[in-house]
């Protein structure tokens, strides 16, 4: 019940924060806090449309980083299912777009970047802690 409840604020201020990073091209609202946004525009696994995903992200190297916590729910959020159904995407930042390809990230590289990743937010952690499921990490490869 609580997660449900969770669940609809999470998506509910994501479609606002989408809305307002759209329009605003990237102007408003490209950080939560501290942390950077990027928009995930990735094919939906069942009906073909185009989905946008505002969500947080770090640098490693030249890769991009997310991670499919979804607040700590049961389940991985729709952007990861259609990424492990179609890896292509495209990474809207500050406005600009960029083609890219998603690698889950697994074994020892998962184990590596996950502790860079709770030193970046550490809100990660807690999401882990509240979940039996793996948190995904997802590392966005640009195709230039």
């Amino acid at each position: 019940m609580f997660f449900a409840q969770k669940y609809r604020l999470i998506v509910g201020f994501s479609k606002f924060h989408k809305f307002i990073l759209v329009v605003s091209r990237g102007r408003f609202m490209s950080k939560l806090g501290e942390y950077p946004v990027l928009i995930i525009h990735s094919k939906g696994r069942i009906t073909g449309k185009i989905r946008k995903t505002p969500i947080i992200y770090m640098h490693n190297d030249k890769d991009y980083v997310c991670v499919g916590s979804f607040g700590g729910s049961p389940k991985d959020p729709e952007w990861v299912k259609n990424l492990r159904s179609n890896p292509q995407a495209e990474l809207e930042i500050n406005g600009k777009k960029i083609f890219a390809t998603a690698e889950f990230v697994i074994g020892v590289n998962r184990n590596i970047l996950w502790e860079k990743l709770i030193n970046y937010y550490s809100g990660f952690s807690y999401y882990q802690s509240v979940t039996t499921r793996c948190i995904p990490i997802i590392k966005f490869t640009s195709k230039v």
